[in-house]
């Protein structure tokens, strides 16, 4: 082994011991400091390493550790995605799937963010998976509950806001079929006080839909007044992205173009 091979495999070292499974090129510098090695060096040293495999670029200035250097389990999409910007969570389809609400497995890796991406991009593909980001207001980045997934803690969409996004974004959500199934499917698991509260923190057509929804599926209609007192001025598509056709239901002012 050579020098500059065994002065980065302890650089290495001392990140995977401090849990800097993916890392800045900050962090880098600050442990480098710790080991004596020069900050004029740290940029040939990282090039030499990605070079020979042992960390993996995921964006400009930020990498992640080779799993021959890990103690624990690999590194997880989730872990990856919720890295490349900050804040994030996953949201949306892939939430869909860690909640149970579909049997599909999402193609692609969904996260909200409320940062602006620019020249990011919206879509990026690393190691072959494919990260869809979504903007979000900064005032609806809102309802995340933190899980493990493997070694990480990693922000995820808390089951009433992974709900309340399928009707916001059905297209982001495998359609607004696969979402009226989730419904169905966590009819008894939803918490009515906090997707109620959730949906008049979100826009007025969402809080109609949540009431169309929740009606269509049997809860009580007693305890949906205040979805249905929510003032609108004229009818909404049920499927936001959907054709322009259907009955007109006027409880709801919705437009039930399924």
């Amino acid at each position: 082994m050579n020098k500059q091979t065994q002065i980065g495999m302890e650089l290495l070292r001392s990140l995977s011991k401090q849990g800097d499974r993916i890392f800045p090129v900050e962090r880098a510098r600050i442990l480098a400091e710790t080991l004596n090695i020069k900050s004029s060096y740290l940029n040939e040293l990282l090039f030499h390493l990605k070079e020979n495999h042992w960390i993996h670029p995921l964006k400009k200035g930020l990498y992640a550790l080779d799993s021959s250097m890990l103690a624990g389990t690999p590194i997880h999409e989730y872990e990856i995605g919720t890295s490349l910007v900050n804040p994030a969570i996953i949201s949306h389809f892939s939430a869909f799937h860690y909640h149970e609400l579909t049997d599909q497995i999402p193609h692609v890796i969904y996260i909200s963010t409320p940062k602006l991406l620019g020249d990011f991009g919206l879509l990026r593909e690393i190691n072959g998976v494919k990260y869809r980001f979504i903007q979000s207001k900064p005032v609806y980045f809102f309802g995340d509950v933190k899980i493990w997934v493997g070694e990480a803690r990693i922000s995820i969409s808390d089951l009433e806001r992974t709900l309340l996004d399928g009707l916001r974004h059905p297209y982001f959500c495998g359609g607004f079929s696969e979402v009226l199934q989730a419904y169905k499917e966590a009819k008894n698991r939803i918490e009515l006080s906090k997707v109620i509260d959730y949906a008049f923190r979100l826009e007025t057509s969402t809080i109609k839909r949540l009431g169309w929804i929740l009606d269509h599926i049997g809860i009580a209609k007693k305890l949906l007044y205040q979805l249905e007192e929510a003032p609108i001025k004229g009818f909404r598509k049920l499927d936001a992205k959907g054709e322009d056709f259907g009955s007109y239901n006027r409880k709801w002012m919705i437009r039930e173009n399924l």
